[in-house]
């Protein structure tokens, strides 16, 4: 019994040896590891801490980026405050930057509208929109827009409206009155001093000219008219627009001999061609107008022509189709004929939609008249 305790305290007191000579190598492993911890968190929070203090200085300086092209845009376009309040009603925010898009790009200008005109149809800002889209310089008159969508027309411009009955078409020439997001109001024609109701039509034909350019036609839906003694229409946009090339106009023949006053190409290029009269002219010659289209002329002409090269400007009469002001061409191709005599390519610049109706009116006598007297009579016009 005695062994058995002295060998139990034996090995009570070797465990207790063991245990003691073991705690000094475990502590030191186990403050290791929280050293290791500790600087793995040290690390971590430095690093997301400079991360963070970075990706702050970039959003400072992306803000202070953004609000200064906003102001150089603001600027640059000479907006109002109402009219960036339009645009962030459009976007739906309350960060003047976000409108920036829109300021910079046609495309997300009318994909931001459109959304919104369709979510919000009514909607007062609506009534802004027309005149910031001719702020912006997203109209029409902008030639680098393509012109896919009637509400790019501006109030005060002309078009040539025509009306197809199964006798005749009558076709005039019409003045946009207002245009709003949802439709568009024009002048009806005037017979005897007063206008013409055609608020029982249906459709209108419509054909618009851009300079330098083309003839764009498309067709709206008559909605109404105002009520009142004026008849003003009331017509649908349409997004249906067809693009005409002047140098695909028909062609007709004539002979009509006229008196070319030219405006060399270096003094052209510094005035726009609407500008232009026969007294500007460094030169003149004599020549025949062999045929004429919506979009321009072919010229024969003798040895007087001689100097005539390509871009320079000719200003001419062509009172045979009722025309009183200049005529104003570039001449865009010239080539020898025979013994002196050229043939020049003409291409009308700056022609109003007035004198356009004109021309086009003549020609269709013309065309008329040579096809026999069983043809249908060319389209009466009434007047504005």
């Amino acid at each position: 019994m005695i062994d058995f305790l002295l060998l139990a305290q034996q090995t009570n007191l070797e465990m207790q040896k063991f245990r003691f000579e073991q705690q000094p190598g475990q502590i030191a492993g186990q403050s290791m590891a929280f050293i290791g911890l500790g600087v793995i968190i040290v690390i971590v929070s430095v690093v997301a801490f400079i991360f963070l203090r970075r990706k702050r200085t970039m959003e400072e300086l992306t803000a202070h980026r953004e609000d200064t092209r906003l102001k150089l845009l603001l600027t640059d376009l000479n907006l109002t405050d109402r009219e960036i309040d339009v645009l962030s009603t459009v976007m739906n925010t309350d960060d003047p930057t976000r409108v920036i898009p829109l300021l910079e790009s046609r495309g997300a200008f009318e994909e931001a509208v459109e959304e919104f005109r369709k979510e919000n149809p009514g909607h007062q800002v609506l009534r802004f929109t027309p005149r910031l889209r001719q702020r912006l310089d997203y109209g029409f008159s902008n030639i680098r827009n393509p012109f896919i969508d009637t509400r790019m027309l501006s109030p005060g411009q002309k078009i040539r409206c025509s009306i197809r009955t199964p006798k005749k078409e009558v076709t005039f020439v019409t003045t946009i009155m207002g245009i709003t997001e949802e439709n568009f109001v024009i002048r009806p024609p005037v017979s005897k001093g007063r206008p013409i109701s055609l608020g029982h039509m249906k459709n209108l034909g419509f054909r618009v000219s851009r300079e330098q350019d083309a003839e764009y036609e498309f067709t709206s839906k008559v909605l109404g008219e105002l009520p009142n003694e004026t008849h003003a229409l009331i017509l649908s946009h349409s997004r249906s627009v067809s693009r005409m090339l002047f140098r695909n106009a028909e062609r007709i023949p004539v002979d009509i001999e006229a008196k070319f006053f030219v405006i060399r190409q270096e003094v052209a290029s510094e005035h726009a061609p609407a500008h232009f009269k026969s007294t500007d002219a460094q030169g003149t010659f004599n020549g025949t107008l062999k045929d004429l289209s919506i979009g321009g002329a072919l010229v024969f002409a003798g040895e007087d022509a001689q100097n005539i090269v390509e871009g320079d400007m000719v200003v001419f009469q062509l009172s045979q189709a009722l025309i009183r002001e200049d005529m104003v061409a570039m001449v865009v191709g010239q080539f020898e004929r025979d013994e002196g005599n050229r043939q020049i390519h003409l291409q009308f610049q700056a022609l109003k939609e007035l004198n356009r109706l004109k021309l086009t009116r003549y020609l269709t006598t013309i065309k008329d008249s040579a096809a026999g007297p069983d043809t249908p009579q060319a389209p009466s016009s009434a007047t504005v």
